[in-house]
């Protein structure tokens, strides 16, 4: 069974999916003040803003994974 059909069986995951990538989409281009994040994590050179995009395409990962899963053996 292909992934397209897998989402017309199951609507409401590809609801939450689509949903899940427009809060991601919405986050991502909102304007953020100047200098209120500052860097951290390993060695101090990455922003806060770029562990927050990583967490949020992971879960968009995991969403759209969750979607379009095999029910089982066929």
């Amino acid at each position: 069974m292909n992934p397209i059909t897998r989402l017309r069986e199951n609507p409401r995951r590809a609801a939450v999916a689509l949903g899940y990538a427009l809060g991601v989409f919405a986050a991502s281009v909102a304007p953020t003040p100047p200098g209120s994040l500052a860097p951290m994590g390993p060695l101090g050179v990455v922003g806060l803003d770029k562990w927050v995009h990583a967490a949020g395409y992971a879960g968009l990962g995991f969403a759209f994974a969750s979607a379009v899963r095999a029910r089982g053996r066929d």
